[in-house]
């Protein structure tokens, strides 16, 4: 679930990119649009204009815009993202976020996502590639009030697609929070590191390459119905559908982006009025 940039070097350490991007949606108007109100950015991040496949009325569609492509040991980054009371948003980005090498420091993304009572927030970013000799941290904490609505996805790419270069060394650790009104409701972490059991073992990855997770958060009640159909749509095996507490987390190992990619779409498809009472609606983005 990850957005990630290289920024200008700062005076003190030139090697080392910092960005930080702060943005609100609101209700505005008489028809309560969903409107991009508060952007505030260092650095090389960005935000396109929203736009509207699903009417005026719909979610704001939000691209975050990274131009140069990736992250080196010793960047910084950090992204506050906030959706008000009655407005919806749906957050992707047009190209996969990357952490490349690095020279022993750490590469750092921190995420933080407020969504406001009766608001929807829809998280779902291309996938994350962390190449061989990174040393990545993730950090996304998601807050929620009471009757927000949240779906969010993250695919982690471990070394260059299709196995050209696997991750031999290096390492990626992930942090996820959710929480509503200030309860914990989903905690979870990992570490993925070049030679780690972890990567190969039955217990984990058991060698996928590729892993996928979308949390989705709705206080209406799952039911067994809809969770069996999104396990229908899940293959036999490296894959999962749990529900605890309102928290819907499905899980796919693979060995492509794309195809992890287009299993975590169809769940959320499936999911979606569900979690925020409308139809998919794809982002043009992803078929680019």
């Amino acid at each position: 679930m990850s957005v990630h940039s290289s920024a200008t070097p700062t005076a003190a350490a030139p090697s080392t990119w910092s960005a930080s991007l702060r943005a609100r949606v609101t209700p505005r108007g008489p028809a309560a649009k969903s409107t991009l109100v508060a952007l505030a950015h260092h650095g090389p991040l960005r935000i396109q204009r929203a736009l509207y496949p699903e009417g005026p009325r719909g979610p704001a569609h939000v691209y975050l815009l990274h131009p140069p492509g990736g992250v080196v040991g010793g960047d910084e980054l950090e992204i506050h993202f906030a959706v008000d009371a009655g407005a919806s948003a749906l957050v992707t980005t047009p190209a996969a976020g990357k952490f490349y090498r690095s020279d022993g420091r750490v590469g750092t993304l921190s995420q933080t996502l407020h969504v406001a009572a009766g608001a929807t927030l829809e998280w779902l970013p291309l996938e994350t590639i962390i190449f061989d000799g990174a040393a990545a941290t993730i950090r996304t904490a998601v807050e929620l009030q009471h009757g927000a609505c949240f779906a969010g996805w993250d695919i982690l790419a471990l070394g260059r697609p299709a196995g050209a270069s696997p991750l031999v060394s290096g390492w990626c650790e992930q942090r996820l929070t959710v929480r509503r009104n200030g309860k914990p409701l989903w905690i979870e972490r990992a570490r993925y590191g070049g030679g780690d059991e972890v990567l190969t073992a039955p217990w984990g990855l058991d060698g996928a390459t590729v892993v996928g997770t979308l949390v989705m958060v709705t206080e209406s009640p799952w039911g067994a119905d809809l969770l069996d159909a999104l396990a229908a749509k899940l293959p036999a095996s490296r894959a999962g559908v749990s529900e605890r507490h309102g928290v819907c987390v499905v899980r796919v190992l693979g060995d492509s982006a794309e195809d992890v990619r287009d299993r975590m779409e169809l769940s959320w498809a499936l999911a979606r009025p569900h979690v925020i009472g409308v139809h998919a609606c794809p982002p043009r983005v992803w078929r680019c």
